[in-house]
């Protein structure tokens, strides 16, 4: 998904579908979310993950889910912001290639 502005691209959110076989439903992957300096805090973001939520539910997920920093104090307040909360019970990994 992209935001533009004038014709002038000014955000995007890339993601993908997924599926959590322990709930034995669709989710959707955000895997990255960017908006320029410029147009923070102006809407952008929260307008890209409404589009995203909107698509993820018509395409019969139940949830969207993404990693976050946990030094980027704006980026945890941001997605508070929209309603998203820490899952407690799962714990990112990953062994390098």
């Amino acid at each position: 998904l992209v935001a533009e502005v004038s014709g002038t691209i000014v955000g995007f959110l890339l993601h993908h579908p997924g599926y959590d076989t322990d709930a034995a439903s669709r989710l959707l992957f955000v895997v990255d979310l960017f908006v320029t300096r410029a147009w923070r805090g102006q809407g952008i973001g929260a307008s890209l993950m409404e589009a995203v939520r909107r698509e993820a539910a018509g395409a019969g997920a139940t949830q969207l889910v993404w990693t976050v920093d946990r030094r980027n104090a704006l980026a945890r307040r941001f997605y508070e912001g929209i309603g998203a909360r820490d899952v407690e019970d799962l714990q990112l990994m990953s062994v390098k290639v």
